[in-house]
C-alpha cells in the first residue's frame, strides 16, 4: 500500500503531483529545497549524509511494514542451497 493510499487519501489530501525520483540523493535535495516530501525505508538512508535541515520521522504509530515473499521453482524447493538461503532469509526478517 502506498503512502498516498494509506495516509494522504484518507485525510482528504490530494497532492498536486506524485513523482517517482530514481535517485535518493535527488529526492533528498528536493526535500531540502522545499519542493516536496519523500518517503524511504529507514535502512535506505543510513548511507547518506542527511542535512540538519531535514527531519526524518516514521509514518504512523509503528511505521510501515511490507510482506516479503521467497519464491523458487517447485522442483528446486528441496535443494540444499535453496533450503539454506530460505532459512537465512526467514531468520533475517524475523528480527
Amino acid at each position: 500500500m502506498s503512502v498516498y493510499q494509506y495516509f494522504l487519501k484518507p485525510s482528504g489530501v490530494v497532492p498536486t503531483e506524485i513523482s517517482a525520483i530514481p535517485l535518493t540523493e535527488v529526492a533528498l535535495e528536493m526535500a531540502e529545497a522545499n519542493t516536496g516530501i519523500c518517503c524511504f525505508p529507514g535502512w535506505a538512508l543510513h548511507r547518506f549524509r542527511i542535512s540538519k535541515n531535514i527531519v526524518c520521522k516514521p509514518l504512523g504509530k509503528s511505521g510501515l511494514t511490507r510482506t516479503h515473499y521467497l519464491v523458487t521453482k517447485k522442483k528446486d524447493q528441496n535443494k540444499k542451497y535453496i533450503i539454506a538461503f530460505s532459512t537465512q532469509f526467514i531468520n533475517a526478517f524475523q528480527k
